[in-house]
């Protein structure tokens, strides 16, 4: 079994991003942003795939 210390992490360095975001967004608000992006990204790559098809 996977140990939670053990996963794969991924890490950006805030100042890379903080162009990208409002000045009083908390980092937890980054995060929740970031993944739902992701999120959004990946269901739409998923849809162009099944139309190449």
């Amino acid at each position: 079994m996977e140990k939670p210390n053990q996963r794969e992490q991924i890490k950006i360095r805030a100042d890379v991003l903080e162009a990208y975001f409002p000045d009083d967004f908390t980092p937890k608000q980054k995060v929740e942003l970031i993944e739902s992006l992701v999120k959004e990204w990946h269901e739409k790559q998923i849809s162009f795939n099944e139309r190449k098809r």
